[in-house]
C-alpha cells in the first residue's frame, strides 16, 4: 500500500514568518507550497497543486480577502479542510469564527518552531493524512543533513520515493536541532562526513540524544556510502537495503 506525505499550503504576507513556516516545516518532514496573500492561495489551489491537506494561514492579509474567508472558500471543495491560523492580532473580532472552526487550530505570533512543529502534528491526528504520515515513519524515519542544495533535494526525492520520512535538515544547526526536539524516532542519521560540515564530530553530540539512530556518512565524490566504524547494520537489514538501492549506491 502506497501512503503520501501530507499536503500543506503557508500563505502569510510577512516574508519573514513565511519563511520561518516553510523552514520548520520542511525539517519536520513536510513539503509545503507557499502564497503571500489569499489571491495567490486560491490561484495555487486552482491549479496543478490542487488542494493541501492542511493550510496554515495568516488571518489579517491586506489588500485581498483574509484567512477566515480563504478558508471558507476552500472549504466549499474540500470540507474536511484542517487549517492552522496564525495571527498577531489576538484581538481581531473575525478570530471569534477561528476559535469556534473545529477543524481548526491557532497560534499566536511570533512563533515559536517547537510548538509551530507541535500543532501541525495534533491538527492532521486522527485523520488518513496522519495514518499515511505514521505509516511512513514507521517504515523509517530518516534525518538528512547534506549542506550542498542540490545534492540533498536529490537525496531527498529519492528517499521520499522509497516510502521513507525524511527530516530535511540544511545544515548541522538544524540537525542538532531535531534530534533535541523531533517528537517521534530517528532511526538514521544520514549526512556528509564530519570534515565536510565543518563541524567536527558533531554527530556524536547529537547521538547522545539518540542513542538508538544509526549514523551513515556520505563521501561528496565517492559513489559508495561509507558507515561509521561503530555500525550495527544487522539491526535494521530492510532499511540498509532500502537507503542502498534509494541511493543507488553501496555500502563499505
Amino acid at each position: 500500500m502506497l501512503h503520501r506525505i501530507p499536503k500543506v499550503l503557508i500563505v502569510d504576507d510577512e516574508p519573514s514568518v513565511l519563511n520561518l513556516i516553510t523552514d520548520v516545516l520542511r525539517m519536520n518532514g513536510y513539503p509545503a507550497l507557499t502564497a503571500r496573500n489569499g489571491k495567490e492561495a486560491l490561484e495555487l489551489c486552482e491549479g496543478e497543486a490542487g488542494l493541501p491537506d492542511l493550510l496554515v494561514t495568516d488571518v489579517v492579509m491586506p489588500p485581498y480577502f483574509n484567512g477566515v474567508e480563504l478558508v471558507k472558500l476552500l472549504r466549499a471543495h474540500k470540507p474536511d479542510l484542517r487549517v492552522l491560523y496564525v495571527s498577531a492580532y489576538a484581538g481581531d473580532p473575525v478570530l471569534a469564527e477561528v476559535f469556534n472552526d473545529v477543524l481548526a487550530d491557532f497560534l499566536p505570533k511570533p512563533l515559536s518552531p517547537i510548538v509551530l512543529a507541535q500543532r501541525v502534528e495534533r491538527i492532521l491526528d486522527d485523520t488518513p493524512h496522519a495514518r499515511d504520515r505514521d505509516a511512513l515513519r514507521q517504515r523509517g524515519t530518516i534525518l538528512l543533513c547534506v549542506a550542498e542544495p542540490n545534492r540533498r533535494h536529490w537525496i531527498r526525492e529519492n528517499l521520499r520515493s522509497s516510502g521513507f520520512w525524511v527530516l530535511d535538515a540544511a545544515h548541522t544547526a538544524e540537525a542538532q536541532f531535531l534530534g533535541q526536539w523531533h517528537d517521534g524516532p530517528i532511526h538514521l542519521l544520514l549526512c556528509d562526513p564530519p570534515a565536510a560540515s565543518g563541524r567536527g564530530s558533531w554527530h556524536k553530540h547529537l547521538e547522545e540524544f539518540r542513542p538508538g539512530m544509526e549514523v551513515i556518512f556520505i563521501d561528496e565524490d565517492a559513489d559508495q556510502v561509507r558507515l561509521t566504524p561503530d555500525i550495527h547494520r544487522d539491526k535494521i537489514p530492510e532499511l540498509w537495503e532500502n537507503v542502498r538501492r534509494s541511493l543507488g549506491r553501496s555500502f563499505v
